[in-house]
């Protein structure tokens, strides 16, 4: 297997940070071969699911969020291997985000 020894990221580390308009996210890290990059995925509260941005880090903070709403966070893990090949990992669980009112 492309990974050292975890293949997906096991939790977030606390709860986000949240506003009225944007939620602050860490997640744990995973090792891996080549460069490990972080999908965040939101999906909206009607049900629309996007990636949020992709991350070689292991925060981030999801913005332009809708006053009062709660939204799913989620992360996917990949690995970019020196031959270009992309190696996927499992997603987190999801969690909830309902922004302050």
């Amino acid at each position: 297997s492309p990974y050292a020894d975890t293949r997906f990221v096991r939790k977030f580390h606390h709860g986000p940070i949240i506003s009225s308009s944007s939620a602050a996210i860490k997640w744990g890290k995973i090792e891996g071969q080549g460069t490990v990059i972080y999908e965040v995925w939101v999906t909206s509260p009607k049900g629309s699911t996007v990636c949020i941005g992709k991350y070689t880090g292991n925060t981030c903070t999801a913005k332009n969020l809708i006053t009062g709403s709660a939204y799913t966070v989620r992360v996917r893990p990949y690995c970019i291997l020196a031959d270009g090949r992309r190696i996927y990992g499992e997603y987190t669980p999801s969690i909830k985000v309902t922004t302050h009112a």
